[in-house]
């Protein structure tokens, strides 16, 4: 069975069925890890890089991301309820019919990121960065009356003196 350990034997992912409640990850870069179908609560990951990662039908229920950074990871048919991520940074991420509900992002960044037909509903969104793409499918699908503070990014010069006018 193969297993990463991190911490005292504190065991993260396994080839069975991940399980994790009220325990705090730091530090760690984690590259092709299988996630699926993992079930974290009350867990905090603190400084951790997720690299090609596969956390799809994954339930993140009032766990916290800081200064996380996720790249190149899936999402699918994850669902995020009461969590809190804060300088988090999302590159080439799927949230396909990915939830989020009564979650708090920010200053996080989403950078090609696609969100598609997923529900985001009563999260609180501030002072984040999101590309077109993004920002798109979060109004495409969103509801969402608790935006803040978005900013764009990649935005061309004439359409921000466009903006400004």
């Amino acid at each position: 069975m193969r297993q990463v350990i991190i911490n005292n034997n504190t065991s993260l992912i396994t080839d069975t069925y991940t399980h994790m409640v009220g325990r705090t990850m730091t530090d760690l870069h984690l590259d092709s890890e299988q996630i699926s179908g993992g079930k974290f609560d009350e867990v905090t990951f603190k400084n951790v890089t997720f690299f090609n990662c596969n956390f799809q039908a994954s339930a993140f229920n009032s766990t916290n991301f800081i200064d996380c950074t996720f790249i190149n990871c899936n999402f699918s048919f994850t669902k995020f309820k009461n969590c809190t991520l804060i300088a988090c940074v999302f590159e080439n991420c799927n949230f396909c019919i990915t939830n989020s509900l009564s979650s708090n992002f920010q200053t996080c960044t989403f950078q090609n990121t696609s969100w598609k037909l997923g529900a985001f509903r009563n999260n609180r969104v501030v002072a984040c960065l999101l590309d077109e793409q993004t920002i798109a499918h979060i109004e495409e699908n969103g509801e969402n009356e608790n935006i803040d503070s978005l900013s764009l990014l990649d935005i061309p010069a004439h359409e921000e003196l466009a903006m400004a006018a």
